[in-house]
């Protein structure tokens, strides 16, 4: 690991491995498997100069989409000014290449998809947390 603020092994997080078509580097960022995919692309762990990341990568019929990248690069901007511990920080972004990614922070914990798979629904007091934590990011983006 290049940053020596995460000693120690990986956070224990689901961790698919690297397909062979996956990036091995990206930037700084060494890729050390894949947490998700979804509509944008594929986010995966990776270990940067600030420690563990998030770095996302765009499928390719995302990369051709002009729309899209205005609209990667608006969010990227709204998270980049959002000053709430509830929203991640921005690490890097390479998104005008052929390759648009992104690098965010890591921050560890459980997924909600997670959560209602082994706990069912939330409980009111839960609901009502969560909603709030929720506000409170939204507002931040937003402002």
């Amino acid at each position: 690991m290049s940053g020596d603020s995460f000693p120690g092994q990986l956070p224990s997080v689901p961790l698919d491995p690297l397909d062979a078509a996956d990036p091995r580097q990206l930037g700084e960022y060494r890729l050390l498997g894949r947490l998700g995919v979804g509509g944008m692309g594929v986010a995966y762990l990776a270990d940067g100069p600030q420690g563990w990341a998030v770095v996302k990568s765009m499928w390719p019929q995302m990369r051709a989409d002009r729309a899209f990248r205005t609209r990667l690069a608006r969010e990227l901007d709204a998270m980049r000014k959002a000053q709430s511990p509830r929203v991640a920080r921005v690490l890097h972004e390479e998104i005008n290449g052929a390759d648009p990614w992104f690098a965010m922070e890591f921050v560890p914990g459980s997924t909600l998809k997670r959560r209602l798979e082994e706990s069912g629904p939330l409980q009111p007091r839960e609901l009502q947390d969560f909603a709030g934590q929720l506000a409170t990011a939204l507002s931040a983006v937003a402002s």
